[in-house]
């Protein structure tokens, strides 16, 4: 999946990539996805064929409070970008890459300019992205 994204306010931006299988996120340094570099991963399960049900189940959005501690949204480091400067209202080709297989789900979480960078604090809304139309 691809598209833009345009963020709300200029400031460091954290990702993180959740799924139930492995996945990819990737950003542009602008709209360009010839930009594009890897800034966050979930690995494969080590037996693919023997997926936990609880492999990366990441995220419980009415009770946000409740994510520390919660192991899954961070269960590997490679599921956290780094601090990542954006500018309010450029285009960022944004792209997540992921595995599929039955039961298959995969998720883009962040925090914004101010908030708690060691933990998300919410799926990315879909009001801050726009469609790629190529």
């Amino acid at each position: 999946m691809c598209a833009y994204l345009i963020p709300p306010v200029t400031g460091d931006y954290t990702f993180w990539m959740v799924s139930a299988n492995a996945s990819e996120l990737w950003l542009s340094s602008d709209g360009l996805a010839v930009h594009k570099a890897k800034i966050g991963f979930t690995p494969p399960p080590p037996d693919t064929n023997e997926l936990p049900a609880t492999w990366n189940f990441a995220f419980d959005l009415k009770n946000p409070a409740g994510n520390q501690g919660r192991g899954d949204w961070h269960k590997y480091p490679s599921q956290k970008s780094a601090p990542i400067r954006l500018i309010a209202g450029q285009s960022y080709y944004i792209e997540a890459r992921h595995e599929v297989s039955p039961g298959d789900w995969l998720g883009v979480l962040w925090s914004k300019p101010g908030e708690d960078n060691t933990v998300p604090t919410q799926l990315v809304p879909a009001s801050f992205l726009s469609p790629v139309l190529e």
